[in-house]
């Protein structure tokens, strides 16, 4: 067993070997991280602190109604837009956000260009109306992808940081379900949640921990809902 890791606490190979410690298995090496690659994406589109950015940033083009990944990665990798703010003059302006359809109708021939009012998400692209006729730097707060680590060296990656027990949790369980079938393991690692007078699986305690953060932060005051996976 590889433990104590050669890798340093917050990178994807410490959280490797860490599982592989903690299972008493090292002939599981591949299983390991796929079942830790299926877990990130697995809460990838669920919305934690961590995951919530005003840093989505580009500038339009005169005469470009359409803006993809192309201009920002996260346009197209996003999974909420909070806001689309435009600096008109300097000043950052609030852009109403239509329906597909709704945008559809009012960007009829002739294309009316101008100051951006309002914009649309759809085909993993923003449209904005009017079409801009100028350059204006665009903001965007949003719900964003926070990809795997690169590699197993790479440092700050949020998913081993902030959501290292999460992700270790849900890992231990994928395996138990899927490779060692161990009832214990699945029990003690669920992230179902628990049936009254049923102790709770530390995957899903460790989920509710992080949305309750979110919800703190935000000062939502929302009510948590765990995920039935």
């Amino acid at each position: 067993m590889t433990w104590p890791s050669a890798f340093s606490p917050g990178t994807l190979g410490y959280l490797k070997d860490r599982i592989a410690d903690e299972i008493a298995r090292d002939d599981l090496t591949t299983q390991i991280a796929a079942a830790i690659t299926d877990a990130i994406t697995i809460y990838q589109k669920e919305r934690f602190r961590f995951s919530e950015t005003r840093d989505v940033t580009w500038n339009t083009v005169v005469g470009q109604e359409f803006y993809t990944s192309s201009d920002n990665p996260a346009i197209a990798s996003h999974f909420f837009i909070d806001y689309l703010v435009a600096f008109i003059g300097g000043i950052p302006t609030n852009l109403h956000q239509y329906t597909p359809d709704e945008i559809e109708l009012l960007s009829q021939d002739p294309i009316q260009s101008g100051t951006p009012e309002g914009f649309a998400f759809y085909n993993e692209q923003i449209r904005l109306y009017p079409v801009p006729a100028a350059i204006y730097p665009m903001r965007m707060g949003a719900h964003v992808l926070i990809p795997a680590p690169a590699a197993d060296s790479t440092a700050g990656n949020r998913w081993m940081t902030d959501g290292e027990r999460l992700i270790r949790a849900r890992t231990k369980y994928q395996l138990a379900v899927n490779f060692t079938y161990d009832q214990d393991e699945i029990a003690m690692n669920s992230p179902e949640i628990p049936d009254p007078g049923q102790r709770p699986g530390q995957a899903y305690l460790a989920y509710r921990e992080l949305k309750g953060e979110a919800n703190l932060v935000t000062s939502t005051g929302g009510i948590i809902k765990a995920m039935n996976l």
